[in-house]
């Protein structure tokens, strides 16, 4: 009887213990922590050689002796499938948002039913002529989107060109990201925990400096490495292109501008579209992504119109430093116009992302106060929302009065003079519009002066200051300064002290040049007074 008791007890404990493992794995498995093991796996392998050139491998296994399943392939360039092993029974291609919800823009989904004597092997191959983008000595990998059906394993191998090596890899899931589960020299594998993934791998060549060519059409020169030679060329086509409505646009002309792709910071690979430095007071070279040769058809042209946009905002006058929102706005709402008059599709996929982006900005209040305290040496957090703030503002202020016409006029009106200022700036836009500008802006979040009420003496006494040379001093800072205090009075609506500080700035302004030979005539006299004087005390007897 113990015996058997004893056996009762030792079962109860076993079914229990059983019960809690069995518990304890299925709540891994909901948590994702851990997973049963799938009956089919995909194998992907990518051979990156020394131009970026990558051909992919995709090899699907299965243990099953009937199935079914789908994997990602290409929608624009050809590629190829094949059963090794079993015999695939139907296949049909569709749309990648039939299978995850998701449009992947440059991809679809090849949906197919197989049969095989429990061991089915298929092969889909292509090719990618950017895959990797290699400015020596860096170069980044960025793997097509792998997507193939979730109830699959997955793993992934990157063989990277000879005598390369690995800097840092990563790979981008939707829950997250991880990293690679081998690294050795210039190979990476991956174990694929989630079925909708990119693999992202900065690697140094073994090469340490590019080869260079000079490119030159016009005004403009394309510092291009050699193998992206046909991107440079089809962007100094653009500008050349559009060089002239450009120029009627802004009223300027430009001198020179230099262009060279670039390869961002690992973390900001993405993120990147194209930059123009600014420093010491000067506009640089424009510098766009390599990455975006890969986008679609008009991506890479908006980034670099943008750029170049910047550099006729710089010349008709308006600092990125003091101004630049609008300079964003602007480069964002003139390229886009552009490319979608030229009938890029991209165009479409740029303007709907701001226009979403700005309608989530929307919803929590039409506050964008923001945007003036937008400096290029104090990127705010979330540096997209003040993309796309600037982007709408201009847009909008665009769609209320004449569209791209209200901003030909608007360069017409400040004519190559310097605007450094919001309240100038609103000023100047209003007169464009025939109308004040500010309580729009205002409703915005703006705080402006409406200088558009004290229109002639603002306008008078700003020309007053700005054709000022810095060589009459003190009177030229002391102009700016009562300028200033005119602008505040006029913020406080006591527009009388205003008006009597802007005719000081304008009397000050006509006569510093004489103001300041008296006060330097007057210096000197006194240096050769006190000269005198010290002469004689010392000439005296003790």
């Amino acid at each position: 009887m113990k015996a058997i008791r004893s056996l009762y007890k030792t079962l109860r404990s076993l079914l229990i213990f059983t019960s809690m493992v069995s518990l304890t794995i299925s709540f891994l498995a909901v948590e994702g922590l851990a997973s049963p093991t799938a009956d089919s796996t995909y194998y992907y392998k990518f051979f990156v050689n020394e131009d970026g050139f990558t051909r992919t491998v995709v090899n699907y296994e299965s243990s099953v002796a009937r199935g079914s399943s789908w994997v990602f392939v290409p929608k624009f360039s050809n590629w190829s499938s094949v059963a090794l092993s079993g015999r695939i029974l139907q296949s049909e291609i569709v749309e990648t948002e039939s299978v995850v919800n998701v449009k992947y823009y440059f991809y679809q989904a090849f949906k197919f039913s197989f049969e095989s004597n429990g061991s089915f092997n298929m092969s889909v191959q292509f090719n990618m002529s950017a895959g990797a983008l290699i400015i020596e000595p860096r170069g980044i990998f960025f793997s097509p989107q792998i997507g193939f059906q979730a109830d699959s394993d997955g793993k992934a191998e990157v063989f990277l060109p000879n005598n390369s090596s690995v800097v840092e890899a990563v790979a981008i899931a939707q829950k997250g990201s991880y990293s690679p589960t081998k690294k050795d020299l210039n190979y990476v594998v991956f174990d694929l925990y989630e079925n909708l993934i990119r693999l992202q791998i900065e690697f140094k060549t073994g090469i340490n400096a590019p080869a260079i060519s000079t490119l030159k059409q016009g005004i403009f020169t394309f510092q291009a490495v050699k193998r992206y030679e046909s991107y440079a060329s089809d962007i100094l086509n653009l500008f050349n292109y559009g060089y002239n409505g450009l120029m009627d646009l802004f009223n300027v002309t430009l001198e020179s501008v230099e262009i060279r792709f670039f390869i961002p910071e690992f973390h900001t690979f993405l993120s990147i579209g194209g930059y123009v430095p600014f420093t010491g007071g000067k506009i640089g070279d424009i510098h766009i992504n390599v990455f975006f040769i890969r986008g679609v058809k008009g991506v890479i042209e908006i980034i670099a119109l943008h750029e170049l946009i910047h550099h006729f905002l710089y010349k008709a006058g308006l600092s990125p430093r003091d101004l630049l929102w609008f300079h964003e706005g602007i480069a964002q709402y003139v390229s886009i116009e552009i490319a979608d008059a030229l009938g890029y599709e991209g165009a479409l996929s740029e303007r709907g992302r701001l226009e979403e982006g700005a309608s989530q900005l929307i919803q929590l209040g039409e506050n964008f106060n923001f945007l003036q305290q937008w400096k290029p040496e104090t990127q705010p957090a979330d540096v997209s929302a003040s993309y796309m703030a600037s982007y709408y503002v201009v847009s909008r202020l665009a769609s209320m009065y004449g569209e791209l016409n209200y901003y030909k006029n608007f360069f017409r009106l400040i004519n190559g003079r310097q605007v450094n200022d919001n309240n100038v700036l609103a000023y100047h836009l209003s007169l464009a519009a025939n109308t004040s500008v500010v309580p729009t802006l205002k409703r915005w979040g703006f705080k402006l002066v409406d200088l558009h009420v004290s229109s002639t003496l603002v306008d008078e006494a700003e020309r007053a200051v700005h054709g000022l040379n810095p060589i009459f001093q003190p009177y030229k800072f002391l102009a700016e300064y009562l300028y200033k205090q005119a602008l505040t009075n006029l913020e406080n609506d006591n527009v009388e002290k205003a008006n009597q500080y802007l005719e000081a700035v304008i009397l000050i302004a006509k006569f510093a040049p004489i103001l300041t030979v008296i006060t330097i005539g007057g210096i000197l006299i006194a240096i050769i007074y006190i000269n005198e004087r010290r002469r004689a005390l010392s000439n005296q007897p003790f």
